[in-house]
């Protein structure tokens, strides 16, 4: 539509003055009205006409067609002003199709834009999740729509934010650390070893199913190094009491190895961050959310025994290995 639009301005301002149809019919009424006034005029006169070059001869003639004189003049003012309406016109089409070409050229370069940030995001995030173990992309455009919220095919903008992901972050570790609520005693030293198996399981069990939760809702999946079913082990009825066991039985035992896991989920904060070139807000440092809301728990205000996340994910490969060696051979 456009491309017949712009054709037509063009065709509008490269039309003669001649195809003009005003400029044409007053010319035209203008000359047959002289014309046919000056019929009359000799008619009604009787004029004898002969050539004649003398002062008198042509005073006579602008005296006896003065009325045909005045509509020619009237005529040609006429048409000087419907010059002067074409050529206005001709320059507003001109300033049209300009304008037009302009915000044309705009949405091109907009989408383009756009389009290659695209690509160049995905191809930068598909490179380094390449490397990793445990996490994959899922959906790259919806980690790109929590990074670019503002940007689609009419509107761009090459600096993102973090904001969203900053408190989808933080729900995670907010989580995590309600989670880990009964894992550590009043001074926060953990004491992991007084759990009860049960206790254990679900609690990696809940870590576990935390971070696919808000992951997902990145476009991020964990690959499990193991997805067990609690058929998988045998578990004396000492350690693991038979209610116990029916109700683990109800959902896998999800296990990640939480520290290669971390590194590769801080390695792909760290590149979103540098992809979205926000540098007002920075990516929340994930510790000081956990140790807090750790610390608001329980009620504790010094750190000296704050545990780091990377401390928690080690107590958490320890639960592992404790599950695992009642894994059937």
């Amino acid at each position: 539509m456009f491309k017949w639009g712009c054709m037509a301005e063009v065709g509008k301002f490269n039309q003669s003055l001649l195809n003009n149809k005003l400029f044409l019919t007053v010319m035209i009424l203008g000359v047959v009205g002289a014309v046919l006034t000056s019929l009359l005029i000799i008619d009604a006169e009787n004029l004898n006409l002969e050539l004649c070059y003398s002062s008198s001869c042509f005073a006579t003639f602008l005296d006896i067609f003065s009325f045909p004189i005045l509509i020619l003049q009237a005529t040609f003012a006429i048409l000087a002003f419907v010059a002067i309406l074409h050529r206005s016109s001709q320059t507003e089409a001109q300033i049209q199709l300009n304008n037009q070409q302009y915000e044309v050229s705009i949405e091109q370069n907009t989408y383009n834009n756009y389009y290659h940030h695209r690509v160049e995001f995905y191809e930068a995030i598909t490179e380094q999740v390449k490397s990793f173990s445990h996490l994959k992309l899922a959906n790259r455009a919806e980690l790109y729509r929590i990074m670019f919220k503002e940007n689609n095919p009419s509107h761009f903008k090459f600096t993102g934010s973090v904001d969203v992901l900053n408190i989808k972050i933080e729900r995670l570790f907010i989580r995590l650390a309600r989670t880990s609520e009964g894992l550590y005693d009043d001074k926060l030293d953990c004491k992991s070893s007084s759990l009860s198996l049960y206790e254990q399981i679900n609690l990696l069990r809940n870590v576990s199913f935390t971070f696919v939760d808000i992951l997902e809702e990145c476009g991020v999946e964990v690959s499990y190094t193991n997805v067990s079913q609690i058929d998988d082990y045998k578990f004396p009825e000492d350690v693991l009491s038979e209610q116990a066991y029916k109700m683990l039985s109800l959902a896998p035992i999800t296990y990640v190895n939480f520290n290669l896991f971390a590194k590769e989920f801080f390695k792909l904060l760290n590149l979103v961050h540098s992809l979205s070139l926000d540098d007002s807000v920075k990516v929340l440092k994930t510790h000081s959310i956990y140790d807090n809301e750790l610390r608001r728990l329980k009620r504790y205000r010094g750190d000296k025994h704050t545990p780091r996340f990377y401390h928690f994910m080690e107590v958490l490969n320890r639960i592992h290995v404790v599950i695992e060696q009642y894994r059937r051979k």
